[in-house]
């Protein structure tokens, strides 16, 4: 089933971590495919993967203790490429481009303010939605404690590495167990993930540097960018998905909501903050679909009005000339046709 996470990933090394852990902590690993270094994997198998740790390590701060087993093959090219810098200072615009090769869910940011470099990202728009909010927070948690060990791992220190930390995550039972893994205050319930660094730490030089391997590796990275899934667009995956429905005979929000595995008012929800609403598609899509068979088919004004799921022509045609101040028949007599990858092209870019 296509979900509105298909279009968000992590790299397969993520996979190897969860799967390391369950071997480690001797519980059922959920990986059950072998992965190529290379390969992504859509959000939603990962979160499903993260709640079956779950439920055999219900532990709160699951997802520090993942990342304390953290290595550079489960971050990949991206932790090769740090290693190869000669301070992290030099690595952050790096970081900051290509850090969704291994962790493709929300946008991140870094701006320098004073003698600090904040690292930061949003909610995900489908915790915000009311999605895989348990498993949600574990991989919250995992991401930034893997930024922790990573620094603590290449600089060979490990206290003073965040300055503080703003959770967007809600306030555990437990805060102290936050406090004493990152050594620094720990804020939960924020409106963004936060992460403060002192200049001073990312400025160290690294024992170990290769400007030709940077190099080299940069544009390896370029390649692996271009391979990931495209950025999730939300209104033109439901577009989609209305157009499907159309097709099958059931275009109700209900139907859309359960074939893109979601709740109809999360739907609702989410096309608000978009500044669309499911009437406003569903209208598109039946243009969409009603100019593509008046344009590539002889299929009569009645048949097309039953397609779209009018019960009587007269609708239908009322409809449609509200829609391009034209009748159906007037419509098609001047238009020629045209071909269906352009209007999918056409449907695509609205």
């Amino acid at each position: 089933m296509q979900t509105i996470l298909k279009n968000k990933s992590v790299g397969s090394g993520m996979i190897r971590l969860l799967n390391k852990f369950c071997n480690i902590k001797k519980i059922k690993t959920p990986v059950k495919n072998k992965y190529d270094v290379n390969d992504n994997i859509y959000y939603d198998l990962w979160l499903n993967k993260i709640k079956c740790v779950q439920q055999q390590y219900n532990k709160e701060g699951l997802g520090l203790e993942i990342a304390k087993y953290v290595d550079i093959r489960d971050i990949g090219i991206c932790a090769y490429i740090a290693e190869s810098c000669e301070s992290l200072l030099d690595y952050l615009p790096i970081f900051e481009k290509y850090s969704k090769i291994w962790y493709n869910y929300t946008k991140k940011n870094i701006f320098f303010n004073g003698d600090e470099v904040i690292i930061s990202w949003n909610k995900g728009t489908y915790y915000t939605a009311g999605l895989y909010i348990r498993e949600t927070i574990i991989s919250e948690e995992l991401q930034v404690a893997i930024i922790f060990q990573r620094i603590s791992q290449m600089l060979g220190i490990f206290d003073n590495i965040f300055t503080k930390l703003e959770l967007s995550i809600p306030t555990p039972k437990d805060p102290s167990i936050y406090e004493n893994y990152f050594k620094c205050p720990v804020f939960f319930d924020m409106h963004q993930t936060s992460i403060f660094i002192s200049t001073k730490i990312l400025s160290t030089k690294k024992e170990k540097s290769d400007t030709t391997l940077f190099y080299i590796l940069i544009q390896y990275a370029e390649v692996l960018l271009k391979n990931i899934p495209k950025e999730s667009d939300f209104v033109k995956l439901v577009k989609l998905s209305i157009v499907k429905s159309i097709l099958n005979g059931n275009p109700h929000i209900d139907n859309i909501a359960k074939y893109l595995n979601i709740s109809t008012r999360s739907l609702q929800n989410i096309l608000k903050t978009k500044n669309a609403s499911f009437q406003d598609l569903l209208k598109e899509s039946r243009v969409f679909l009603a100019k593509k068979y008046l344009k590539e088919t002889d299929l009569s004004i009645i048949e097309i009005a039953n397609l779209l799921g009018y019960k009587e022509q007269t609708s239908f045609t009322r409809a449609f000339k509200i829609w391009t101040g034209e009748t159906p028949t007037y419509w098609r007599n001047n238009h020629i046709k045209s071909s269906l990858y352009s209007e999918c092209n056409a449907l695509q870019d609205h």
